[in-house]
């Protein structure tokens, strides 16, 4: 489980992140996926968010490689 879109200055999503890590444990991946204005642009552009070239889209873009290749690595 991966949550997306998380505002950190949001003390409702702490609580929530939080909750769910509570109920399913190891199975909520960390970092969360920041929530980024890059995703929005990306999908005004029609294009994955990895193609956009600003600061919250390299960002977001590294944390899913991260999570990628965790995830790559445990089904081997």
């Amino acid at each position: 489980m991966l949550a997306n879109r998380v505002r950190s200055v949001s003390e409702e999503h702490d609580f929530r992140i939080a909750e769910l890590g509570d109920l399913f444990g190891k199975q909520v991946l960390k970092p969360s996926i920041p929530d980024r204005i890059a995703f929005q642009q990306a999908e005004g552009y029609g294009k994955p968010i990895q193609t956009m070239n600003s600061a919250g889209a390299r960002e977001v873009s590294q944390i899913f490689e991260k999570h990628l290749n965790k995830i790559m690595k445990a089904t081997r």
